[in-house]
């Protein structure tokens, strides 16, 4: 994984996040490889100093940067029905499915005939059959209770026909089955190194050869470079990799 959170290392953050008036730094080589599906395309390639505003909240947000540096999951019982279900579709978005996966199971106990109706009302897509699956399960479930409550008659129209062609078992209740992840850390940063989009560093192989690379990527990934680029690291040199005998890979070092 990468440093998450980066405080030591803040200096070598080069974009914001504007999160309901609180600002978080980035990275742009990271946001770029991990979730660029999420960016304006007008603001495609990031430059440097951009600030991106983002519509979901605090919590949401901060878990969701938190998987993208580390493929960390949040803790279980810590955000709420609403708040998974957010974080649920931001990992959808990007392909991340193993937190697509992680955020169905700890809501589905969460799910109950108290919420299910404002959540289906507020959190529906027509478009993500396993979101529906889950709703249709839930929305049986609690089918006796829920049926007394005059805003069950406002479930969206696709919805609410195919809770009907169950009940009367002309459709079978579809299962929640969540797709392999593809869009792992490892071959996202990979792909970056392999491009060396947004390189903001030069390793040196000898007079004429160098290759270009990531200081917060390779401050993550070796404990030289993290004292090397830290302002705290007060004169730390940087290694040399121009030896007649050398042999060095940014691929390797990124998958130290």
């Amino acid at each position: 994984p990468l440093v998450f959170p980066f405080e030591h290392l803040e200096g070598l953050c080069d974009m914001w996040f504007d999160v309901n008036n609180v600002r978080i730094k980035a990275h742009r080589c990271v946001i770029a490889a991990r979730m660029a599906v999420l960016i304006p395309d007008e603001m495609l390639p990031l430059q440097e100093g951009t600030t991106i505003s983002i519509a979901d909240s605090l919590d949401v947000f901060t878990a969701f940067l938190r998987y993208v540096y580390t493929e960390d999951y949040p803790e279980q019982g810590v955000l709420r029905p609403e708040a998974l279900l957010d974080l649920y579709l931001l990992a959808a978005r990007c392909e991340f499915f193993d937190l697509c996966g992680v955020c169905l199971k700890y809501v589905r106990p969460l799910l109950n005939a108290d919420n299910i109706l404002p959540i289906v009302l507020t959190k529906y897509s027509s478009g993500d059959e396993v979101l529906n699956a889950l709703y249709l399960r839930v929305l049986l479930d609690n089918y006796d209770a829920l049926i007394q409550d005059k805003t069950f008659e406002e479930i969206p129209g696709h919805l609410f026909r195919r809770l009907s062609l169950i009940l009367r078992e002309k459709e079978r209740l579809p299962a929640v089955t969540i797709a392999q992840t593809r869009n792992t850390l490892g071959k996202q940063l990979a792909m970056l190194a392999e491009s060396g989009e947004y390189a903001d560093y030069e390793i040196r192989l000898g007079e004429d050869a160098y290759i270009p690379a990531h200081r917060y990527i390779l401050a993550s990934r070796s404990v030289v470079y993290s004292h090397a680029f830290s302002p705290k690291g007060g004169a730390a040199r940087e290694p040399a990799f121009d030896g007649p005998d050398n042999t060095f890979s940014y691929l390797s070092l990124i998958h130290i």
